[in-house]
């Protein structure tokens, strides 16, 4: 598949992936921990094979619910009976008012997923229903542009050789693209809480590894 496809439609790829080959390197965080000691009902976007349900501890009666676009993921994440958790097949881009009744919403390296700033809008406004979650808590945590790194800065000219937008690449494997990933600016991600209507609470970078092993700078913030 070609890049220009994979933009247009970034949901087409993460559907038929297998879920071994899903990346999922951004672990559970102390913010994440403390955000659902804190909750009752979460939501979480990108959910995967529900590696992050199985990684926090949950209060009596807390109720998570997954849901990802990828079919195989859900069904591996629901067979993994995690108490208090379910999974459901939804694609974000085209759903509308997830957020209702939840009192946490998270989004962990789901941005990287979206190849366009388009798209990362798309999917903070079909996620919140595109209106005001007042009381609700936010989690965001994702990897920002690492330019210090020349793996990763061959990346980033590699995709805007491609006629990407900077800080998109495509992912290979055996010569061919597997999908496009994004890192993100500490700007672009002020200016997609912004779009979405959102007051970022507390924001910390540090350093991380992709799945391949490079390093990588990554972010969590809590947003309301």
């Amino acid at each position: 598949m070609t890049a220009s496809a994979l933009v247009s439609d970034p949901s087409a790829i993460w559907r038929e992936m297998p879920t071994s080959a899903i990346p999922s390197t951004l672990l559970a965080t102390n913010e994440l921990k403390l955000a659902v000691s804190r909750s009752t009902r979460v939501l979480d976007i990108g959910c995967g094979a529900g590696h992050l349900a199985g990684q926090v501890e949950r209060p009596p009666n807390h109720h998570w619910f997954g849901v990802d676009v990828n079919p195989d993921a859900v069904r591996t994440a629901n067979e993994r009976n995690i108490q208090g958790a379910e999974f459901c097949v939804v694609d974000v881009l085209r759903a509308e008012n997830l957020a209702n009744g939840f009192d946490l919403i998270i989004f962990n390296a789901v941005l990287t997923c979206m190849p366009s700033r388009e798209h990362r809008a798309q999917l903070l406004r079909r996620a919140l229903g595109g209106r005001s979650v007042t009381g609700t808590t936010i989690y965001i945590a994702d990897f920002l542009q690492t330019l210090d790194e020349p793996a990763h800065l061959n990346r980033y000219e590699d995709g805007r050789s491609l006629g990407l937008e900077w800080g998109s690449f495509p992912v290979r494997e055996a010569g061919a693209i597997v999908y496009i990933a994004h890192h993100l600016s500490l700007r672009e991600f002020n200016e997609t809480v912004a779009i979405a209507g959102l007051k970022t609470v507390s924001l910390r970078t540090s350093a991380g590894k992709t799945r391949s092993g490079k390093r990588v700078s990554t972010f969590v913030a809590v947003a309301q």
